[in-house]
């Protein structure tokens, strides 16, 4: 299921939530918008594509672990994720986003951390070691900006608490009432500038509005965007009064 937390608006998570796996041994079952409900052994491990298409900086970059560490390969370069990757706090950041009830499950396991930077790095590291298992051809973010998710080979598996939580984690598809308010004046065709104007926003929060929800919907611009609200009908149409026609 898709964690809402504050968010109301609930737009076709199938749409964004496609689990492909590369593996074809019998065995693995995949339906689009849902778990992987079971895989035999012969099939690990397994993928799960995620299309998160607003990562900007976080592209075509191989996770994998080494002596009980998370390492990443982007270019030619291999480097150990640490407290100061450049790369920590972006995946952070998306990760609160579009994961939601996996950062709030890892948030319990280290809230007795009190520095927020070293507990941001924990939880990032965690979730790397849940999704992202060995060093193979195939990037674990590609260069379309998707999250390719391993079944990692786990000795808990089938008892850890976390398991379908922050492993093959659910994707937060649920668009928020601000996201939804920006949507609307964008759909109505008010540029991104007035709609900062009449929401009392800065532009730089429309345009995360607006880049947040698009990656919710799986949609790459506004044309998209406003084919895919009018074959949803996410939008009443507008009323005229009898003196403006």
């Amino acid at each position: 299921m898709v964690t809402e937390h504050s968010h109301v608006y609930s737009v076709r998570s199938v749409a964004k939530r496609k689990l492909v796996t590369t593996s074809s041994a019998a065995g693995a079952e995949v339906c689009a918008g849902q778990k992987i409900v079971r895989a035999s052994p012969s099939c690990r491990p397994s993928r799960v594509f995620h299309k998160i298409n607003c990562l900007t900086m976080v592209s075509r970059i191989e996770f994998y672990q080494f002596n009980n560490e998370v390492w990443y390969r982007q270019g030619k370069e291999n480097k150990r994720l640490t407290e100061d990757s450049p790369i920590v706090s972006e995946l952070a950041a998306y990760l609160c986003e579009f994961y939601p009830q996996a950062v709030a499950a890892l948030e319990k396991e280290y809230k007795n951390i009190t520095d927020d930077t070293y507990r941001r790095y924990r939880i990032v590291v965690r979730f790397c070691k849940c999704n992202f298992g060995i060093a193979d051809n195939v990037f674990d973010i590609d260069s379309e900006s998707r999250f390719v998710f391993e079944c990692v080979a786990c000795p808990l598996r089938g008892e850890c608490k976390l398991e379908n939580v922050v492993c093959n984690p659910a994707f937060n598809s649920s668009i928020s009432k601000s996201e939804m308010r920006v949507l609307e004046l964008l759909y109505r065709g008010v540029s991104r500038v007035d709609i900062a104007n009449r929401l009392y926003l800065s532009e730089r929060t429309v345009h995360n509005h607006i880049r947040n929800a698009f990656c919710r919907i799986g949609v790459h611009s506004t044309v998209e965007f406003i084919e895919y609200a009018n074959s949803n009908k996410l939008f009443a149409p507008e009323r005229f009064d009898d003196e403006g026609m």
